[in-house]
């Protein structure tokens, strides 16, 4: 073998090796140097321990947890705010139109009318309608009844009471001679008895009569009055019911709750004269059946079913007016379509319900971009805790980067560490924003699915911020 002088220059040197017969042969270029570091496939990083430990490994880094435990709670309070907040606003908005309104206003119920009730024999023989009327507007009252009873019991509500309001005015006399006519409205509910003040009794069956309107026809309880109607210009055969007591006039006291919605009946606030029609309110819904039936009175008839509205939110209210819908359909008369065009009355709530949409829509103008500048704010938080994931992991980066690992690898190792105080902070800070908006803002009541939606913006923000994380990790990596 050769012997190499130190004097001979390094590039001139050639590396050689003994064959076997004891000669020397040249190596192959680049035989004796240290091969350059290869870099290792994708996959293959991943299963490495520096990956498959990442989660626990962020455990020595406290201070970066913090940092991104605080950036994903603010992130998550941010983005989930709007939609809760929507929410309350819309419960306060329905809780607000209730309470400006009667108190039953809100109640579903089904009406029917106006409508009339006569023999069939009658109804030809007074030739009462057009003959294009067909005569199916001869309904059985007790039948009906049953039929609403039981159609909005069939929707979950509960057992509904009935209220009857004749239209239009009968006439009433005095017996015997009856020549002092004087109107009068027929009105039943169950249970309105109980919400007048009586002034003497009479029968346990009939009608109570206002006293003003009870001095005009010189009736005392006990009596019977004959009441007629007017149709068409025809006059009706007359019927008689007994006087079951006297009341003061409802105009003279305070409108209760009670009789709010029918206060039309008996104030007229547009001008006192003339007065409106004397209000007869009946016992019981077999005489008003009686006495519709045997003078042709047309009468509009409710089922209303009373319902709490304390804590109700928009989509509730939108399922009561639903399942109003769908008693109507159970009944067999399609829902009215002038629901809008009353001033009074039950089954208002498909109305308020619309009418608390279009707030909750207007507020979204606001609303969404003040939540979605709070999030974009809460992103570049996030991706602070990012780059300072990568000072304080500083060393590990720079030894693996130098190994051949890429950035987008590394970018990975550090969602992996921080994966699960990420997901932890957005779901405290979910948790927050419901408490702050139950606390703080306009009504503590949600709609069921406020905060599955919340959940599901932060979510999102979640894995937008993931993505900042990893960007800014790796191009610091």
């Amino acid at each position: 073998m050769r012997q190499l002088t130190a004097e001979r220059p390094l590039a001139e040197l050639r590396e050689t090796t003994t064959t076997p017969g004891g000669g020397s042969a040249d190596l192959p270029p680049g035989a004796g140097s240290v091969p350059p570091p290869r870099r290792r496939r994708r996959i293959g990083t991943l299963l490495l321990p520096p990956w498959t430990r990442a989660p626990l490994l962020a455990l020595g880094e406290p201070a970066v947890i913090f940092a991104v435990l605080a950036a994903t709670i603010i992130l998550a309070c941010a983005s989930s705010s709007g939609a809760l907040f929507l929410s309350s606003a819309a419960s306060e908005t329905l809780h607000r139109t209730i309470a400006a309104d009667c108190p039953n206003a809100s109640y579903p119920s089904i009406r029917l009318g106006p409508i009339i009730s006569i023999d069939r024999a009658k109804y030809e023989q007074y030739d009462l309608f057009e003959p294009v009327d067909p005569p199916t507007d001869l309904p059985d009252l007790a039948g009906l009844d049953t039929r609403a009873r039981g159609a909005m019991t069939a929707e979950g509500f509960s057992a509904p009471y009935h209220t009857a309001i004749s239209e239009g005015a009968l006439r009433a006399g005095p017996p015997p001679s009856g020549s002092a006519a004087h109107s009068a409205r027929l009105f039943f509910q169950d249970g309105a008895v109980d919400h007048i003040t009586p002034i003497s009794r009479g029968a346990a069956r009939g009608v109570w009569l206002p006293a003003t309107y009870a001095r005009q026809l010189g009736a005392r309880p006990g009596q019977r009055i004959p009441l007629a109607f007017s149709r068409n210009n025809v006059a009706l055969p007359e019927t008689t019911v007994p006087v079951a007591g006297i009341y003061q006039d409802l105009w003279q006291e305070p409108t209760t709750p009670y009789w709010c919605s029918y206060s039309g009946l008996f104030q007229n606030p547009g001008s006192a004269d003339p007065p409106p029609p004397a209000l007869l309110i009946v016992t019981d819904q077999a005489t008003f059946a009686a006495v519709q039936h045997a003078t042709a009175a047309a009468a509009t008839h409710y089922w209303t079913a009373p319902i709490s509205t304390g804590g109700l939110t928009l989509s509730a209210a939108r399922d009561v007016g639903t399942r109003q819908a769908d008693a109507y359909r159970r009944f067999g008369q399609p829902a009215p379509a002038d629901l809008g065009a009353q001033n009074s009355g039950s089954g208002q709530m498909p109305i308020f319900a619309q009418q608390t949409a279009l707030v909750r829509d207007g507020l979204r103008g606001p609303v969404v971009p003040i939540a979605l500048g709070g999030t974009v704010l809460a992103l570049l938080l996030v991706g602070a805790a990012g780059s300072f994931w990568a000072d304080r992991r500083g060393r590990e980066v720079r030894l693996l980067s130098s190994r051949g690992v890429s950035p987008a690898a590394l970018a990975f190792k550090a969602v992996l560490e921080l994966l699960a105080p990420a997901i932890a902070g957005t779901l405290i800070g979910w948790q927050v924003a419901r408490w702050l908006v139950r606390a703080l803002g306009p009504n503590p009541h949600l709609d069921r699915a406020a905060p599955t939606q919340a959940l599901l913006t932060a979510g999102l923000a979640l894995a937008a911020g993931l993505a900042l994380l990893a960007l800014v990790a790796g191009l610091r990596s």
